[in-house]
């Protein structure tokens, strides 16, 4: 368990951060927020790249920052993927990857790590030579090897394809199992983050907007009133192999039938009871279904809310195309 509380001032512009009352005892937790809002700042103060101004970190009970103690990020068994990736320019591509790791080169561990990002053909080469998306793949490939208790993710998949994403995605959600490793994974993307997060940290200037499970916190209606990102939810679980997959579905994806549809191209017609009807505007409404071990979230208008005549505990049904799902 990850138990931190930072207040910072950064004294060039006096701009104030506020991390406050943070408890991270889920495997992978995501920190969203817009760009600027602070989520870098809080990684840096967990790794003791920047000392807070006061403050506390503890992780498994060992005390990384308490009043004047203050553990220096070198001796702190934390790995890093920060934005940029901080390559030696100077040795190759191997001996970048293996830099302070404490595998051997045969271990299978190493050689699933290195096939994940397709790296044996590079092991030689010039990072000079490389792309932004091949050093990328470097910085992981290495932060996987440190084999630390923590990773620090910071926009983690720039420059990667989205085919090698969802490979990387698997695993790290089995190097969470296997290896009894946390991870924490910032970035401004909620729909890559929601993947395979288990929880999540909202930041919105400079402090802790929302904190909770991922699934309590798209539903809820203080987080979607901060105008961070459209209404969605969490609809399903999808096993892959031994590893779970969150499915997104933006809730003006989601259309409502007061009965099951036939003659339609609609596969996904799903029977739920409204919980909570709220207004977002002048014209638009949200209703909130459960669907017994999830809830969905639905975008309507105002005329098609007052048409359907829809009041909380209705059975409805809701349609999504396959496409929607994300």
């Amino acid at each position: 368990m990850i138990n931190l509380d930072f207040n910072h001032i950064f004294k060039k512009n006096n701009l104030k951060f506020e991390y406050k009352n943070i408890i991270l005892d889920k495997p992978i937790t995501a920190i969203y927020g817009p760009s600027g809002s602070g989520k870098t700042t809080l990684l840096r103060l967990i790794m003791g790249l920047e000392r807070p101004t006061n403050g506390k970190l503890r992780i498994n009970n060992n005390i990384y920052q308490e009043n004047d103690y203050f553990l220096p990020p070198e001796k702190r068994p934390i790995s890093f993927v920060q934005q940029s990736n901080y390559l030696f320019p100077h040795i190759n591509v191997e001996k970048n990857i293996f830099f302070n790791a404490n595998h051997s080169y045969g271990d299978t561990y190493t050689d699933s790590v290195l096939e994940l990002f397709d790296l044996y053909s590079l092991l030689n080469s010039n990072i000079n030579n490389l792309s932004g998306g091949q050093k990328r793949k470097i910085a992981l490939a290495r932060a996987l090897l440190n084999h630390h208790e923590l990773l620090l993710l910071d926009e983690p998949f720039n420059g990667i394809d989205k085919k090698t994403i969802h490979k990387i995605h698997k695993f790290l959600n089995e190097h969470v199992m296997l290896r009894d490793v946390k991870i924490i994974y910032a970035s401004h993307d909620i729909k890559e983050l929601a993947v395979i997060s288990n929880a999540m940290i909202v930041i919105n200037d400079q402090t802790v907007a929302h904190q909770g499970d991922i699934q309590s916190v798209l539903l809820d209606e203080d987080f979607y009133n901060l105008n961070l990102c459209r209404p969605q939810s969490i609809i399903s679980m999808d096993k892959v192999g031994s590893v779970f997959f969150n499915t997104i579905v933006n809730a003006s994806d989601v259309a409502l039938s007061r009965q099951s549809i036939v003659g339609t191209s609609i596969r996904n017609q799903i029977k739920g009871r409204i919980t909570k009807i709220m207004d977002i505007s002048n014209d638009r409404v949200i209703v909130q279904v459960d669907c017994g071990n999830y809830s969905l979230l639905s975008e309507i208008t105002k005329e098609s809310h007052l048409d359907l005549q829809l009041v909380t505990e209705d059975e409805i049904y809701c349609l999504i195309k396959t496409s929607s799902f994300k």
